[in-house]
Formats: structure tokens, C-alpha cells, sequence
């Protein structure tokens, strides 16, 4: 699963952690600097993790990414193949 965001500042040489409902979640990070912002980038590589994301999406829960970024998957138990545009 991928995960990604734009946030304040340049990216440095801090290593930035994913945080996940409060707890800390092994990831692959990366940062691209963009003017005076940073896009962070976190690939989580752990199937049982992700597994726990997605569950608890479907439950019509919200899952709470870095203390104040809310993500809820509206049709994650219906999806509507093909309504996406073509690239």
C-alpha cells in the first residue's frame, strides 16, 4: 500500500515515519522536495498491516494517518469498476 502526501517544509535529512490510528507503522520512506513543500511518500510492504487498514476501512471507520490527516474509503465495500478515466 502506498501512501502519500504533500506537507510543509523541505525534506532534509529527517527519516520520516508513518503513523497509523496512533501507532507507528514499518514503511518504506521516500521525499521529493517541490518549491518550499515536500511530497512523502510511505510504501507498506507488510501484508498483515495493510490487511488491518482495509479492514478496518470496510468496518465504516476512518483511519487517522500522522494524528490529522482522516481517510475514509466511501466504496471500498461496493466498488464501481470502470468509472475511472483512462490514462
Amino acid at each position: 500500500m502506498l501512501v502519500s502526501y504533500m506537507s510543509d517544509g523541505d525534506c532534509g535529512e529527517k527519516k520520516g515515519q508513518l503513523n497509523v490510528n496512533g501507532k507507528n507503522v514499518p514503511a518504506t520512506y521516500s521525499c521529493v522536495s517541490v518549491g518550499a513543500n515536500r511530497i512523502e511518500h510511505f510504501a507498506v510492504n507488510d501484508a498483515e498491516r495493510v490487511n488491518e487498514m482495509v479492514n478496518h476501512l470496510k468496518s465504516d471507520f476512518t483511519l487517522l494517518l500522522q494524528n490529522d490527516i482522516k481517510v475514509w474509503a466511501a466504496n471500498i465495500k461496493t466498488p464501481k469498476y470502470g468509472i475511472a478515466p483512462r490514462f
